[in-house]
């Protein structure tokens, strides 16, 4: 299970549909203009939009983490509840009006 404890990405209960999700997810881009300091001097990054479609799986959280750095975990996003794709469309979106998608204070 991922949560606060999370140090690292691993394959242990890792969801996978084997073609469109592959193991290990997908990379994220990072927005132009990121990472930055915002105005409390906060380092803060943002992720263009991710599309992927037609995914088959079951998750409840999904890992954001950086490959170039021994896959450290940057942040895990809980949706409270199972989430369940048949054919689907799985998107992470970032409305610019939020807050950045990650802030390490």
């Amino acid at each position: 299970n991922m949560g606060p404890t999370t140090e690292e990405y691993t394959t242990s209960n890792e969801a996978t549909d084997g073609s469109n999700w592959p193991a290990g997810g997908m990379q994220l881009e990072i927005s132009d203009g990121y990472p930055a300091i915002d105005t409390s001097g906060n380092a803060v990054v943002r992720f263009e939009d991710l599309s992927v479609a037609n995914v088959s799986l079951s998750f409840r959280a999904v890992l954001i983490y950086n490959a170039t750095q021994d896959n450290r975990a940057i942040c895990v996003l809980d949706r409270g509840i199972d989430v369940v794709l048949t054919n689907g469309l799985l998107l992470l979106l970032n409305n610019p009006a939020s807050p950045n998608l990650v802030t390490i204070a």
